[in-house]
């Protein structure tokens, strides 16, 4: 938490920093609980709807235009999550574990309160980073006690490896907060949001490096699919935000010529307005 001292450690938005530390706690605790009611496979893609409802909320709530690629990129991403994942609702079941409605209902509910979460995050978007995490950590900490309250279930890791395994948990999770919040600081939240679908690639990768796992040809095309769909919405962001030389003084020469009309009506204005009042007077 240590890196430039914030001006408020308490922030400015103490309402909606709590606000956003609830919808992330909620959708962390509805990803475990709709991995437990549905294969993995199939809560991954539906958490992946997020991105896609983010940018449909975008305009609503923070009044940020997607750019026409979103619209054309995010689901083509979503198509490669399909084809990684490969749920067995479209490629059959793997195993004994079956698709529940509830399940569903629950993974739809995850993906919506992690697009609430990072609408949050981007409308406090002045607020310190470090300030929002420390508001997360506390909610989360709150969040979490009261649920094994009611659940009365409580456990600690009985091993060393375990205990080195939960804190480098907690350790990327931290990295993985911190970057999100920067990233929604530094951009629309329709475009950082979709960015995340590259999760998807760096998962077949660690499962290959660190577990031995070979995916197959769909998972390859599915990971191709991605990196294409989200280095085109790089580059496009890119160009729009450099307008060509001659597009800026087109504008720039617009601008001016609209001031010294509206320069010309206000005198106009000014000059005729007191013979309309003597006009008035005399009626």
């Amino acid at each position: 938490m240590v890196c430039n001292k914030p001006a408020n450690l308490m922030g400015t938005r103490s309402g909606m920093l709590v606000v956003r530390g609830l919808c992330s706690f909620t959708s962390i605790s509805l990803l475990y609980t709709s991995v437990q009611l549905m294969p993995l496979s199939d809560a991954v893609v539906l958490q992946f709807l997020s991105p896609l409802m983010v940018a449909i909320a975008a305009p609503l709530l923070l009044k940020e235009l997607p750019s026409r690629w979103i619209w054309v990129c995010v689901p083509m991403c979503l198509v490669g999550v399909l084809l990684t994942a490969q749920p067995s609702v479209l490629f059959g079941a793997h195993g004994a574990m079956s698709v529940s409605q509830g399940g569903v209902a629950v993974g739809i509910m995850q993906a919506a309160f992690a697009a609430s979460h990072k609408i949050c995050i981007r409308y406090l978007k002045g607020e310190d980073s470090n300030v929002q995490l420390m508001y997360l950590g506390g909610v989360s900490v709150i969040g979490s006690v009261v649920v094994c309250v009611i659940m009365e279930k409580w456990s600690l890791p009985s091993t060393s490896s375990d205990w080195v395994l939960l804190i480098l948990t907690g350790f990327s999770a931290y990295g993985s907060q911190m970057s999100q919040t920067i990233a929604l600081k530094m951009t629309h939240a329709s475009l950082a949001t979709a960015m995340s679908y590259l999760s998807v690639v760096w998962g077949i990768m660690s499962g290959y490096l660190v577990f031995g796992e070979i995916p197959n040809v769909l998972s390859f095309v599915g990971a191709l699919l991605v990196c294409s769909c989200t280095l085109v919405l790089g580059i496009a962001e890119h160009l729009s935000a450099e307008q060509p030389r001659w597009l800026r003084q087109i504008c720039t020469l617009a601008q001016k010529h609209s001031t010294s009309i509206c320069h010309k009506c206000t005198k106009k204005h000014l000059l005729y307005e007191p013979i309309a009042t003597e006009d008035l007077a005399n009626d």
